[in-house]
Parts: structure tokens; sequence; C-alpha cells
């Protein structure tokens, strides 16, 4: 497949999500705002949301048109910067700041209200949905282009090492998923891996991650292959993290679970189909 087919198999998820998150800036900004200042002016609010969807419609979509090697930033992080323009009309209108934790201040020093999205889910399910679908697109895209090839039969070297492959000369997806019952959900389609820490030394084609069981995630994200949490969804600081990692997508468990189909469906699949 080529660069051409993959622009053609992401755009409508990559379309669907810059709509949802355009979409989302309204009631998202209004909730921003009128949550810390009840009496806020309608006008304040309608300038403040023009002025945010000005800011990253367009960087949004031209991100999200890119090939998916060549993007330097996420489409959560662009849709951030509404923050900027909702902390505006509170600043404007002397309201204090909020009360923050150590960690939060880590995560986003700047954010003196406590505004930042954890993720797409903040934005709304449509958000959410849009965001999950093409989170797993992206992710099985780059599981195809850069999963390391099968080597030809006189090319294969002489080794002791059992393969790393599966039957289908294909690498395996991996998981770390310490939970045994969670690990039962997941049949015969990945490989489980006891030892997060060595997760990203293994040849894989796709690494899922348990964020609750873990605890550093930027060793669980490499080069050479997509890094896909799941956790718990009222931990939305712990989302937010995996993604600034660098993983391609992290959701809520029940979300997870509920689109695993999707996300281990062989490696050759179309992310259209």
């Amino acid at each position: 497949m080529t660069d051409l087919d993959d622009a053609a198999a992401i755009e409508p998820y990559a379309t669907a999500l810059a709509d949802a998150l355009v979409a989302a800036v309204p009631n998202w900004m209004t909730s921003a705002i009128t949550d810390r200042l009840p009496a806020a002016v309608e006008a304040d609010v309608s300038a403040a949301t023009t002025a945010a969807i000005a800011d990253i419609e367009s960087d949004l979509r031209v991100l999200l048109a890119t090939d998916i090697d060549e993007q330097t930033t996420t489409p959560l992080a662009i849709a951030r910067r509404v923050v900027g323009h909702a902390a505006s009309v509170l600043e404007a209108n002397d309201v204090a700041p909020a009360q923050r934790d150590d960690h939060a201040r880590s995560l986003h020093p700047d954010d003196s209200y406590d505004l930042t999205p954890g993720g797409f889910i903040d934005f709304g399910d449509d958000a959410q949905a849009a965001g999950i679908a093409w989170g797993a697109a992206k992710a099985h895209i780059h599981m195809r282009r850069h999963a390391p090839a099968a080597a030809n039969d006189d090319e294969v070297e002489t080794t002791d090492q059992p393969s790393e492959t599966d039957d289908e000369g294909q690498p395996p997806i991996g998981a770390v998923v310490p939970n045994i019952m969670d690990r039962s959900r997941f049949g015969g389609d990945v490989t489980f891996l006891s030892e997060a820490e060595a997760a990203t030394q293994t040849d894989l084609a796709l690494l899922i991650v348990d964020l609750d069981r873990v605890g550093e995630l930027a060793p669980l994200v490499s080069e050479r292959f997509p890094t896909i949490g799941f956790g718990s969804h009222v931990d939305e600081a712990r989302l937010a993290e995996a993604e600034h990692a660098g993983m391609a997508a992290a959701m809520a468990r029940s979300i997870f679970f509920k689109r695993l189909p999707d996300i281990v469906r062989p490696t050759g699949a179309d992310p259209a189909s």
C-alpha cells in the first residue's frame, strides 16, 4: 500500500476528528468559563469561542492532513490551545487562579485555572469517539509501515533464539496487562509481556499497556511501533500523561475493550475496513 493509499484510508477519520473538535469548542468554552465565572458576559464567551476556533481549526486540519510519519504534534495538543482563550476571559474578570497540586502544575505549568482537557473525552463523546477511531487508524498504518519485514528464505540466519514473529512472519502484538481477567478478554491475538521495561526491546507490531498497572510511561513508547494505553476513565491525568508520553492513543478501559477487536485486527488490514 502506498502513502497515497494510506492518506485516503485515514482521511475520513482525520476529517471526522477535526470536525468533532471544532464543533465541541462552543460548549467547552461556555462550561470552562461559566463554571468559574457564573456571571460571565455572553458576548465575552462568544468572542473567546470565535477566537479559539480561529486559533486551532486551520492547524488541526493541516496536521491531520499531514502524513503520520511527519506529524510533529498531536491534535489534542492543538485543541488544548483553547485553554488560553478561556483563561483570558477569567483573568479579565479578576477570577482567582485554581488551587493545583504538584502533579497538575508539572503537567501544565501555565494553566493557572486548571482548565486543560485531559483527553478527547473532555471535548465530549463525539470527540472521544472520533479520537479513538483516528488513533486506531493511525496505529495500524504505523504498524504496517514500521513492523520489521519477514526475512527471505535465503537471508535467514541460523539462531538458537526463538522467533519473535508469528506464524505468518509478522511481529506479534504485545501487551503489558498483568490482570488475569483482562488477559482473558484478548483471546489468542497477543503476546503477554511480564516485564514492562523489556517491552520495547522486543520486535512488536503494536504494544498495549494497562496504564493502571505500570509506572513510568516513556520507556513504553518506541519509534519502531505504536503503543496504545488504557486505564481508569476517572484518571484523566493518567490518560493525558500517556498521550504526552507519545502513545498513539490512550482511552478509558471500557472503551478500550469495546474497541479491542478493531485494535488487534490483522496488521495488514485497511484501517477503513
